[in-house]
């Protein structure tokens, strides 16, 4: 059985990456999204994406000595869905 003090270490580990990833990701929208060159961005996008999904395990192993439990993907996109509801436009008057 995984500790609750651990259990809750990865539910705000993985709200705060969803929202914070999808902060970053934005930016990186905003980056390519007046270059007209596609290529170049199918090429840095999986790359970008690849990183987030390493630097989140590796800070979910950190943060939970390695459990992995169902409801990451579920708090992950919760994260998502606040960050989207609520602060995407904010951040991104900020940005621009």
């Amino acid at each position: 059985m995984i500790p609750l003090q651990i259990q809750f270490r990865i539910i705000v580990l993985s709200f705060l990456f969803g929202f914070f990833g999808m902060f970053l990701y934005s930016i990186f929208n905003r980056m390519f999204f007046y270059k007209k060159n596609k290529p170049i961005r199918f090429i840095f996008e999986p790359i970008f994406f690849a990183a987030l999904t390493l630097f989140y395990f590796y800070l979910n192993y950190k943060v939970s000595l390695g459990y992995q439990t169902i409801y990451i993907p579920l708090f992950i996109v919760v994260g998502i869905l606040i960050y989207q509801l609520f602060y995407a436009t904010l951040f991104l008057r900020v940005v621009e």
